[in-house]
């Protein structure tokens, strides 16, 4: 829908929004990506650590200089009902430890565009 937006920058302004959704679903997963962002969490158990893995993205994001929100790249605000839907198209998400619903993925564009920014 944003030619403009590689598609890595796009996953990465997700993906904060994503991981929030997803680490009590996947705790493993998301501790082991915490411990490898911040080498600190290795004694935390494991839903602890998981609980990071949003905090951990984050740094890690600011730090290559791709944490943006939606809004920086130019996203109308009235499309957060057509974003949602055409991440529905293909069935990737389903992969997803959490499944989303359409309200649920409506939600992630919002919290994507609102909630995060590059100056945050």
């Amino acid at each position: 829908m944003y030619p403009h937006v590689a598609h890595g920058e796009a996953l990465a302004i997700l993906y904060p929004a994503c991981t929030r959704f997803t680490e009590q679903a996947a705790v493993k997963v998301y501790a082991f990506m915490a411990r490898v962002l911040n080498p600190g969490l290795k004694a935390a158990a494991d839903a602890e650590a998981a609980g990071k893995a949003h905090d951990e993205i984050v740094k890690f994001l600011k730090s290559i200089g791709l944490y943006k929100s939606l809004k920086d790249v130019g996203m109308p605000e009235e499309e957060f009902e057509a974003l949602a839907k055409q991440s529905m198209v293909l069935p990737d998400y389903q992969g997803n430890p959490r499944i989303a619903t359409y309200e649920d993925m409506l939600e992630l564009v919002k919290e994507a565009y609102y909630q995060y920014n590059s100056k945050g």
